[in-house]
């Protein structure tokens, strides 16, 4: 329903013809979604993503992913990361994260897999990446990707202030249509949203 309802946004992509991407600023819960048409079959890319250890080889391009291994804690599968700096950095001097692994959904068209974890670094906290598929023919997959996390009070205050200076310039892939002036790419913290969720995207399509 989902693909058929973004059926003309996809066709007509900006970015590239089939992916689209939507984000929401939420002044607790920023979120961002791609949805992509991917030309893999569904049972390739649900295995692919079936197990964590191929989880980690797709967050470590991801270019703050400092470090990724899957292991279990409680008997549970999980993630343990690390994420900094875009350059390479002692991991002594990353953030810790620890991401629960779960696949929430298994059939034979569709799939939903979680990665979650309720606290993060600098006051932010219950991150969910999601990854659904669904299968269009023998050739194609749909899939969906959701990033989202809450942040406090402090750690919305600095991000602000960084895009309202060091990070002004940097945007995000949607336009946005003011009355009083000429389209302009989103920014701010939903142009943060956008390309990360991009970067994803990537890293799994890759």
């Amino acid at each position: 329903a989902r693909y058929a309802a973004l059926g003309e946004k996809l066709e007509n992509s900006a970015i590239q013809r089939g992916l689209y991407l939507e984000s929401t600023d939420n002044a607790r819960a920023p979120r961002g979604d791609a949805y992509a048409v991917i030309h893999y079959p569904f049972a390739t890319v649900a295995a692919a993503f079936a197990t964590p250890a191929n989880w980690c080889e797709s967050l470590i391009l991801h270019l703050n992913v400092q470090y990724c291994r899957a292991g279990t804690r409680d008997g549970s599968p999980q993630l343990s990361a690390a994420l900094g700096k875009k350059t390479n950095q002692p991991l002594d001097d990353t953030h810790r994260i620890d991401l629960v692994y779960k696949v929430a959904v298994s059939s034979g068209d569709y799939t939903r897999t979680e990665l979650s974890s309720l606290e993060g670094p600098f006051d932010t906290g219950n991150y969910l990446i999601v990854l659904e598929l669904t299968a269009l023919d023998e050739q194609r997959s749909f899939m969906h990707l959701q990033y989202s996390y809450t942040q406090g009070w402090l750690t919305r205050w600095a991000s602000s202030v960084y895009f309202s200076t060091r990070g002004r310039d940097k945007v995000g892939f949607t336009w946005v249509h003011d009355e009083d002036g000429p389209p302009r790419l989103v920014k701010g913290i939903r142009g943060a949203l956008e390309r990360n969720t991009m970067r994803y995207y990537l890293a799994i399509d890759a």
